[in-house]
């Protein structure tokens, strides 16, 4: 078994296109939702922002994070979500009528942001770099709508730290390297954002990393795309089906025993602009 032999045909593109598969894309966006709160506040808490600051948050979803942002810093200022999905958009717009929050949504690409220089105080993105096709080029662009001595933070998966207990530890290696490589377009970005910063006019770095664990296998399951990594793993014939087989109902049996482990490092950076 190699798992370097595996070839790419990955969930990022899924999320290029959120329009085609709304639903999921909505079941999913509010099942980590629930399960981050806590590593989703603290990265707000890296903003530093209060009334009256002008926010920006990239790929921003169902909206729940931009709203959480507008409440901290209403009346006075103001936050504005972006994402590629229009879908994503219309359902973000509905779940914050009535709310009186200074919050707005707009279809923009994270590539080309439609802003001019330094329009904000602060710009956050979370588990978006991961999925896009130049993330450098996107957290420049955070970098450019950010005025001098604003912040920016970013929050990221490094899918190559997932871990899954329970069977054949080959397959397992198999099937974390497919979600790393093959399921995600960035699957280390979040080891490398840290560096991102330093390199693109950030000083005043703050480096929070996080795990994310369960001991349910169905949870598991939904966040790290464990069925449809096996799946690839068996269609590039790095496992056979009955190994992989073998493999899925020892998770199965050492879930129903209370014994899984599955877990991904999250990494949250949070730093200051500073033009040269």
């Amino acid at each position: 078994m190699n798992s370097r032999d595996i070839k790419r045909n990955d969930l990022s593109e899924e999320w290029s296109n959120a329009d085609c598969n709304a639903p999921r894309n909505t079941e999913y966006l509010s099942l980590v939702a629930e399960l981050g709160a806590s590593m989703k506040s603290a990265s707000i808490d890296l903003l530093r922002v209060a009334r009256g600051a002008k926010v920006l948050e990239v790929g921003c979803g169902l909206g729940d994070d931009a709203a959480a942002i507008a409440a901290r810093i209403a009346p006075d200022g103001s936050v504005i979500g972006i994402d590629n999905s229009k879908s994503l958009i219309a359902e973000a717009e509905k779940r914050v009528a009535g709310r009186k929050l200074p919050l707005s949504f707009q279809v923009a690409d994270a590539h080309a942001l439609p802003f001019v220089d330094a329009t904000f105080d602060a710009v956050r993105v979370d588990r978006v770099l991961q999925h896009l096709e130049d993330p450098v080029r996107a957290f420049a662009e955070m970098v450019r709508v950010t005025r001098c001595g604003g912040r920016v933070v970013a929050l990221e998966p490094d899918w190559y730290t997932a871990t899954i207990s329970g069977g054949d530890l080959a397959i397992a290696e198999a099937v974390r390297t497919c979600c790393a490589r093959q399921r995600v377009r960035n699957g280390s970005i979040g080891r490398k954002l840290r560096d991102l910063f330093a390199a693109t006019n950030c000083d005043d770095i703050n480096v929070e990393p996080r795990v994310f664990w369960t001991s349910d296998l169905e949870t598991a399951d939904k966040v790290m795309s464990l069925q449809e990594s096996l799946q690839l793993v068996v269609g590039e014939k790095i496992a056979d089906a009955s190994a992989a087989k073998t493999w899925w109902n020892a998770l199965s049996e050492s879930n129903a025993a209370g014994g899984l482990y599955c877990s991904v490092n999250i990494i949250i950076v949070g730093g200051t602009v500073r033009r040269p």
